[in-house]
């Protein structure tokens, strides 16, 4: 009858020829050699068609604060694999709200490695001295300046 229809149909296909019976064999099926960021969207996507989704991304964005508190929480801790739970689990609900909003989390990173890549060169073209020699203070100066500039490069 319709498109979403149509997305579920295929699922179920898929489901019994590969003998799937349970929604978490689904999910456990997605490909654990993907990029995280691609296999987190997925799995996503599963779980959000049998209803185990946020209602709109206001949720999504209330987990990511939810999440970011969890690991501001134990950002003194030393337990290293309580701190890489929290940052999994802060990644994750960012995943979530880019699915909301139909962004493909690894192309957005990918860019923004880009973009961090661009204005750190400018950084360092522009330095009077060694970065290792500048302060924090000094470096990010430059980095706003490379901000403003490309920003402005974009806009035109």
């Amino acid at each position: 009858e319709n498109s979403q229809q149509v997305v579920e149909n295929w699922e179920d296909l898929k489901k019994r020829e590969k003998g799937l019976k349970t929604h978490t064999q689904v999910l456990q099926d997605i490909p654990a050699v993907l990029p995280a960021l691609v296999r987190s969207y997925k799995v996503q996507e599963k779980a959000a068609m049998v209803g185990f989704d946020w209602d709109n991304v206001e949720g999504a964005l209330n987990k990511v604060y939810e999440e970011l508190e969890e690991l501001k929480e134990v950002c003194t801790d030393t337990d290293a694999g309580r701190i890489e739970e929290e940052i999994g689990d802060l990644l994750f609900a960012v995943v979530n709200v880019s699915r909301f909003l139909k962004a493909d989390p690894e192309l957005a990173l990918v860019k923004t490695i880009e973009k961090f890549i661009d204005r750190f060169e400018y950084v360092e073209q522009n330095a009077h001295r060694p970065l290792e020699e500048m302060t924090l203070e000094e470096m990010d100066k430059l980095w706003d300046q490379a901000k403003a500039l490309f920003n402005n490069e974009n806009n035109v």
